[in-house]
Order: structure tokens, then sequence, then C-alpha cells
């Protein structure tokens, strides 16, 4: 017994030492890293397994070719964690991008503890586009759960189609950052307007920043409409709205 336990002494402090060396080369690579998210998650953010696949199910907006900027990342026996902040858009090239405010917390359940960086990188890469390319083709987008597979006509384009008319729309509200700086302007925003009225698609077209393009984002998810009709009939369609920051 006491063989054993002057054994387990000297291999210990070399057991940890490689575990820590490893968390370190995984925190290094991924860290203040920006990665294209390959299928779509709740708004939130998501849980997968280890083999890649989502566990927690949908919420009422759905992210699409998002953007995450990694904050932290934190490795336990039983789960690899990334948190970090959605983002807009993001130039690789020039490294620079336009964060959209929302927290996004992804988890992977392990059955087992990692064993290399390369098996980190494998299961990151059933979730994220690793490539330099993927990060300037996204293009996120949030789009309403249960959206139907309606035809989508162009208002504007489509001259048989009768705009929508807007029924509620609440004025979104200027962030505590931008009006300390005493910043403003007016954010772009394409949307999809389904047959029932509701915004069901939201992406910015035009970058404000300083929080102003969250803030619209959370306003015009909220607006109602009469839909945009063609022969008489209710049709799902998209068009841009701007949405204006004033100082009084």
């Amino acid at each position: 017994m006491k063989l054993i336990i002057v054994w387990l002494s000297l291999c210990l402090p070399s057991v940890l030492a490689a575990a820590n060396d490893l968390d370190t080369q995984i925190i290094k690579r991924y860290q203040n890293q920006v990665l294209a998210l390959r299928d779509s998650i709740p708004e939130e953010g998501q849980d997968f397994d280890s083999a890649g696949k989502p566990m927690n199910a949908g919420s009422e907006w759905m992210l699409y070719s998002g953007l995450l900027y990694v904050n932290t990342v934190t490795i336990k026996a039983d789960s690899l964690n990334l948190e970090g902040t959605s983002l807009i858009y993001f130039n690789a090239k020039h490294e620079s991008g336009f964060p959209f405010g929302h927290p996004l917390k992804i988890r992977f359940h392990l059955d087992h503890q990692l064993h290399s960086a390369d098996e980190a990188g494998q299961l990151m890469d059933r979730v994220f586009f690793l490539d330099d390319a993927s990060l300037q083709r996204a293009k996120p987008e949030y789009r309403r759960s249960g959206e139907s597979d309606e035809p989508i006509y162009r208002w504007g384009l489509d001259k048989d189609v009768l705009r929508p008319i807007a029924k509620y729309f609440p004025e979104p509200e200027m962030s505590a950052e931008a009006r300390k700086a005493r910043y403003q302007g007016t954010v772009v925003v394409r949307v999809v307007i389904d047959k029932k009225g509701l915004v069901s698609r939201i992406s910015v077209e035009r970058v404000l920043g300083m929080g102003l393009d969250a803030q619209a984002v959370s306003a015009i998810k909220k607006w109602r409409f009469q839909p945009a009709t063609r022969e008489g009939q209710p049709v799902a369609v998209e068009m841009t709205i701007q949405t204006t920051f004033k100082l009084f």
C-alpha cells in the first residue's frame, strides 16, 4: 500500500500538468476567435452531445448562419464550453466585425475526457466552419420557428404585390452605450413578413453599432402588419425597413 501511495504521489503531478497543458492548447486555439455555425441554433445558444448533435429544443427565434466571437473557453471532464457574443458580420481579412450584443453559449457534453487538441478540433468541426472563407460568407439571420415554406415575394419588384401595412410598431429604445456617446444614425434591416402579418425573418443590412442594431431587431420582432396581398390573397413578402435613432 505504501508503494502505491508513493507511486501515485510521483505520477499525479505529471498527469495534472499534461491535463493543464491540453486545456491551454484548446483555449489558445479557440478563445478570442470568431467561429461560423454550420446549422441553425436557438438565439441564446445550444447544447450538443459528443457527436455534435443538438440536445435542447429550439426557441421562438432561431439564429441562422450565426457568427460567434468566443470570449471564454472552459474545459471540464464532461464538457467543453464556449461563451461569447454573436456578431452581425465579420471581415476575416481585416479581423474586424460588429458585435450584435446577444450573449451566446455553446456546450459540448462529452462522453469521455478529451485526450488531445485535435480531438477537440474534430468535435468543433461538427458544429462550426473553421475556415476564413466561411466567415466571409456568413450572413446572420433570425428566423421565427415554425415558419412555413410559402413563396416569398419581393415588394417593389413583384408589381402585382400590394405592400403590407404596419399595425403595431413600437419604436426601439436608444442603447445606453449610444446615449452616453451621443451616437445616432439609421439601421437598415431586411425582413420577411409572413401572410399572417408576423415578422418571420430579420437580418441587418446596414450596421450602426453601439448596441443599436440589437435594439432595432428586438423591436421589429414585435411588429405586426396587415399582410401583403397578391390577387386579393395574403402572401409573404420581403422588404427593407429603416430604423432611425435620434438624440433629442
